[in-house]
C-alpha cells in the first residue's frame, strides 16, 4: 500500500493563487476586448472588419468559458479536499487509540 496525504491548507493556498490569477485573467480579457473594439472602430467598413468581427465573436466566449471551467475545478477540489478531511476524521474516530487497551 502506498502512502499519500492531502494537506488542506496547501490545497487552499494553491486555490487562492488560482483565484488571484483568475482575477488577472479577467482584467486582461477586458483589455483585449477593449482593444478589439477599438480596432473595429479604426477599420470602419474596410475589408478587415469581417475578420475582426469573427475574431471578436469567437473571443467573447473564450475567457468566460475558461472562467467557468476554472471555477468548477475550484469547487471540485475544495469538495474533494473536504471529503478527504471528513473521511480522515471518521476513520480516526473509529480507530482505537493505543491507550484504550483494544486488541489486548
Amino acid at each position: 500500500m502506498s502512502r499519500y496525504a492531502i494537506e488542506p491548507g496547501g490545497v487552499a493556498s494553491v486555490l487562492a493563487g488560482v483565484d488571484s490569477d483568475l482575477g488577472d485573467l479577467a482584467s486582461h480579457d477586458a483589455a483585449v476586448l477593449a482593444a478589439a473594439e477599438a480596432s473595429l472602430a479604426a477599420v470602419g467598413s474596410s475589408k478587415a472588419r469581417p475578420g475582426l468581427e469573427r475574431f471578436l465573436d469567437a473571443y467573447r466566449t473564450t475567457v468566460p468559458g475558461l472562467h467557468e471551467g476554472i471555477t468548477a475545478a475550484h469547487v471540485a477540489a475544495m469538495s474533494a479536499t473536504q471529503a478527504y478531511v471528513d473521511a480522515d476524521a471518521e476513520m480516526a474516530a473509529k480507530t482505537p487509540s493505543p491507550d484504550s487497551g483494544a486488541g489486548r
